[in-house]
């Protein structure tokens, strides 16, 4: 038996600096030919390579960008959390926000990019002892730099605690695909 393997893949280029839109000014020529279902567009945005997935029936301009995370599971990886790091945390007028302490954490097996989301994924005995604490923990992600935030009382000891990263789409990537 023998096997064709056929590779087709087109690139263009987003530069917002110059106004260059290679996918626009391809559209608008009258004979071009809409991307081929499984066919792979790359994408330079800015200067970022992004990945499309031709469907057949969209333009160019209309197929959404993929994330490795949508072919790709994310790793598990965890967090540490210092019981003397934590410092109050801030408004973003400088003010303190009561009851609420943050800490940097650093995390040292995944890619943090500013638009990776950091999920905390606590163990069932974790949770019970937060509960009984009296505290929330949560994850913010600024620019590529993670900080959990505890809501209650600063915690007194140090916690390793399993985390998930995923790539999202920024707000502004969700309104040009939409």
């Amino acid at each position: 038996m023998s096997y064709k393997y056929l590779v087709q893949l087109r690139r263009g280029w987003k530069d917002s600096s110059t106004g260059r839109d290679d996918w626009a000014e391809y559209e608008a020529d009258p004979n071009h030919i809409m991307p081929l279902e499984g066919e792979l567009v790359l994408e330079y945005d800015d200067g970022v390579p992004r990945l499309k997935i031709g469907n057949g029936i969209s333009e160019f301009s209309d197929l959404p960008y993929i994330s490795v995370d949508s072919f790709i599971l994310p790793k598990p990886i965890s967090i540490t959390l210092y019981s003397d790091k934590w410092e109050q945390a801030t408004d973003d007028d400088g003010e303190l926000i009561a009851d609420t302490y943050k800490q940097v954490v650093i995390v040292d097996n995944a890619i943090i990019t500013p638009n990776s989301k950091v999920d905390l994924n606590p163990t069932p005995e974790q949770l019970a002892t937060f509960f009984e604490l009296g505290v929330v923990l949560t994850t913010v992600n600024t620019n590529g730099t993670v900080a959990t935030y505890v809501v209650g009382d600063v915690l007194t000891e140090t916690y390793t605690i399993q985390a998930v990263v995923t790539e999202v789409i920024a707000e502004d990537e969700v309104t040009e695909n939409e």
